[in-house]
């Protein structure tokens, strides 16, 4: 079976993995490499010391397979791996659940607005999944500036830097977002002279 081959248009497509989804991998041979990853918008997760594994528009068990030679070839001999879909973001205006983050992306996205995103593993959503939500940056956003207004109780407004470039690239930790959060993915300034 090729597990890198995408599924026709006519086979159910709804279990897919897609970026801003949540997959639960378990290697039974060695628990360094299990864990919760995230799908990027480039279809990938990284897996430590591994790298960059393509799983976007697979099914679950065919990014198992991905997973597994991807172990094979550097890491681990005839891994044994477990991959799951996990908890996947809601739509905007569904919240199912009473754990609801209510977010409000503002900027240089695909669709701007408030979203209500759903905890993952019990970790309150972060930056970059409500980037993704938001349909990710488009041109001229300036990804290194991005950052989270916070309202305090006293009223006033903090600025949390989020590089989201530094994030995608795992060099620094997401952002965790609270209830109330907003999301600025400012526009590049160019400049011409002084």
């Amino acid at each position: 079976m090729d597990f890198g081959s995408v599924p026709s248009e006519k086979q159910d497509d709804s279990n897919q993995l897609r970026p801003g989804d949540t997959v639960e991998l378990f290697v039974l041979d060695n628990d360094e490499f299990s864990g919760r990853y995230l799908v990027r918008t480039d279809g990938s997760i990284i897996l430590r010391r591994v790298g960059r594994v393509m799983v976007g528009n697979l099914s679950p068990k065919a990014a198992e397979g991905a997973v597994k030679r991807a172990l094979d070839a550097g890491q681990l001999t005839d891994a044994r791996v477990i991959l799951e879909k996990g908890v996947g973001l809601p739509k905007p205006g569904t919240s199912g659940d009473i754990s609801v983050v209510r977010v409000f992306v503002s900027g240089k996205v695909s669709r701007p607005g408030p979203y209500e995103l759903t905890p993952v593993g019990g970790r309150p959503p972060t930056v970059y999944q409500a980037v993704l939500q938001a349909g990710d940056c488009i041109r001229f956003a300036q990804k290194s500036k991005v950052h989270v207004l916070r309202k305090s109780a006293d009223g006033r407004y903090s600025k949390i830097p989020a590089d989201l470039a530094a994030i995608e690239s795992g060099e620094t930790e997401d952002v965790i977002l609270l209830n109330g959060d907003t999301v600025v993915v400012p526009e590049k300034t160019i400049g011409f002279g002084s």
